[in-house]
């Protein structure tokens, strides 16, 4: 029986303006693996020269192959596990490529990502207040990740998964008045300068506002004294 060849390919220039989360594209045997959950996902980089046989997995490689797994793992509804590979993929990747890498911090905000729906917004607060200074220094405010990097964290600082938007609940128990205010102006930053650069009917942009709307019910909601 002949070797299994893995093809991957390679796409340096994506980085710039990426879609909306979170990410998930693979070529493994010729089909091409999606994880609708997550926004695109940049193919894997030039792979250890073929041999002649077939072309071999590298690090980065497997990477990306776990990064998949992790996004299967949570259309299964297994949070736990998907978060658990999806943590030793973002460090895998500081490891191999740097805590300023563009991959990194791509892996950084899909780790933190799965935090918040898993409700561990402490956590992923921690992560995203490391994670964005970096970003916007090395990619730049109107990047495509910097971007998904404040939608995440202004959803830290106000989701609520149970909550829907006729309830205007959308909190965390610990998001204090400050916390709600935050998320408000950092989505409102971020929705000016998607607008600019992207436009309003990118998926990012739409992202953005709908999360923007939620934040400004949960504002108005925790402002307005509730009557007894």
């Amino acid at each position: 029986m002949g070797r299994l060849q893995f093809d991957f390919h390679t796409d340096r220039d994506r980085l710039a303006h990426d879609q909306t989360p979170r990410r998930g594209q693979l070529l493994v045997l010729e089909q091409d693996v999606r994880r609708p959950r997550r926004r695109r996902r940049r193919q894997a980089r030039e792979p250890a020269p073929a041999r002649p046989e077939g072309r071999v997995l590298t690090e980065e490689n497997i990477l990306t192959v776990q990064g998949n797994i992790a996004g299967t793992y949570e259309e299964l509804g297994r949070g736990e596990e998907a978060l658990r590979m999806q943590r030793d993929v973002y460090f895998g990747s500081v490891k191999l490529r740097g805590a300023e890498d563009p991959e990194t911090l791509r892996e950084a905000d899909n780790y933190a990502a799965s935090l918040v729906q898993l409700k561990r917004f402490e956590e992923a607060k921690s992560l995203f207040c490391k994670a964005i200074p970096v970003a916007r220094r090395v990619l730049g405010e109107s990047n495509g990740i910097t971007l998904t990097m404040k939608l995440h964290y202004a959803e830290a600082l106000y989701k609520d998964d149970g909550a829907t938007l006729d309830e205007a609940l959308y909190k965390d128990d610990g998001a204090t008045l400050e916390d709600l205010r935050e998320a408000v102006t950092t989505l409102e930053d971020a929705e000016r300068i998607a607008q600019r650069v992207l436009g309003g009917a990118y998926p990012t942009t739409a992202a953005i506002e709908k999360s923007l709307r939620y934040a400004r019910a949960a504002l108005r909601a925790r402002e307005t004294p509730s009557e007894s």
